[in-house]
């Protein structure tokens, strides 16, 4: 459950692009008419380390892994639980990259401009928005304006409102030339900032061997005060194709979390569902990380012929059975859910040194909410004692960004409204 490395070193060299470009334009009219870029602070706002894991250098690892856990167990803590910081932190990247490029462009923007750019394989041009929340609207595109390369709708007054749409498969010919990345972000209230960040077509061809391999992603974040509401979705077409439990089958990294930015502390629910799943008020329930992959590694066990492993006959081993709180299995094809993990805690408690049932049993407990502090995951599920943390029932007010909006998420141009991170916005 990781960030496809091709996808961040793509957007990041598009970004790179976009700014050397504007950045010339910048420095000529300068020169011109005095002009001078500004910055632009309210471009969002940066996340905290309890839910970010790029500011200040990738750290995914458990915070209480050293002591508490085995490194097999840790490792499986930072693959699940770390990829919610990793795929916020790139929005956070992704966010930081644009805001560079914002403070590149001329405070003095005319009404109407348009010319070549560079060394004349672009057109600049600058008019009046149509949108009417933003003053201006400027396009970069190619000579004959037949492929629009960015396009920001800025409010030129203060700069506390934009949408910006980058156009990264044609600025960087390694990535998918269908990539698009748009942030959208509100800073006119202070005391309610709000910032999306979606990424689509970031495929540039099917992979079904990176089982993880990132699609598409959209964070939506609002600020208010020290708060932070967070919802995260990201789109993984080839999950589980490379897994011995999991079926294949396209899945989604769906999370909301509440941050105490002032602690640096975060509560997060996690669901993993499959790209078909509508959001309800079971959804973080019966799609968490435990439950999927029991169900999955339940499965998986039943379409076992005995030959290969009798459940039944481990099941009726003297010390196994007197350790069954559930009645033993006929079959494996009748072996239930709850018979399942029933054996698996039977054999753990009569071997404790079997790393392999330990590790599964360790996934199919582990349960929403997930807490992190600034060093990363700290704990999850029902974690009596644990305190300072935002309550998890917060989280319950802010909406989630359905599985099946990320598998369908194209970014064009022609940027809509997205719709709100919590049922009282106003954006």
């Amino acid at each position: 459950m990781r960030i496809s490395s091709s996808a961040k070193v793509a957007i990041g060299v598009a970004l790179a692009a976009v700014v050397s470009l504007v950045s010339g334009c910048g420095q000529r009219q300068d020169e011109e008419d005095g002009s001078v870029g500004v910055e632009v602070a309210e471009v969002g706002f940066d996340l905290p380390d309890s839910i970010s894991a790029v500011r200040g250098g990738v750290r995914m690892e458990a915070a209480r892994a050293a002591g508490d856990l085995p490194d097999s167990q840790a490792e499986i803590v930072r693959e699940i639980f770390g990829a919610i910081r990793a795929y916020a932190g790139l929005a956070d990247e992704l966010r930081r990259l644009i805001k560079e490029m914002l403070e590149k462009i001329p405070t003095n923007l005319p009404e109407t401009y348009s010319g070549p750019l560079g060394d004349g394989a672009y057109l600049l041009t600058i008019e009046r928005s149509p949108k009417p929340a933003y003053t201006h609207r400027i396009v970069l595109q190619t000579a004959t304006g037949a492929e629009k390369i960015a396009s920001v709708e800025l409010d030129n007054v203060g700069r506390k409102k934009g949408i910006v749409t980058l156009n990264v498969g044609k600025l960087d010919p390694s990535s998918a030339p269908t990539a698009r990345v748009r942030l959208t972000f509100d800073g006119t209230d202070a005391s309610d900032r709000r910032m999306i960040v979606e990424a689509s077509g970031l495929l540039a061809a099917p992979n079904p061997e990176d089982d993880w391999a990132l699609g598409g992603l959209k964070i939506d974040a609002r600020k208010q005060g020290s708060t932070i509401l967070l919802s995260g979705n990201s789109h993984h077409p080839y999950a589980g194709m490379n897994d011995d439990f999991m079926p294949d089958a396209a899945r989604n990294y769906v999370f909301v979390a509440k941050i105490d930015e002032a602690a640096d502390r975060a509560t997060v629910k996690l669901a993993v569902p499959t790209d078909d799943v509508r959001a309800g008020s079971t959804f973080f329930t019966e799609h968490s990380v435990g439950a999927v992959f029991t169900a999955a590694v339940h499965d998986w066990a039943k379409k076992r012929p005995a030959s290969e492993v009798n459940f039944a006959a481990v099941a009726a081993l003297p010390k196994v059975a007197a350790a069954l709180t559930q009645p033993p299995p006929k079959s494996n094809s009748e072996m239930t859910q709850a018979q399942f993990v029933d054996l698996l805690r039977a054999v753990r408690q009569v071997d404790p040194s079997n790393k392999d049932v330990a590790n599964i049993l360790f996934v199919t407990s582990l349960d929403n909410p997930v807490y992190f502090n600034n060093q990363g995951y700290v704990s999850n599920g029902d974690t009596a004692g644990l305190s300072g943390y935002p309550s998890p029932s917060d989280l319950e007010r802010i909406s989630v960004i359905e599985p099946t909006e990320v598998r369908d998420l194209k970014v064009e141009f022609q940027a809509a409204v997205p719709r709100a991170i919590a049922e009282d916005s106003g954006l």
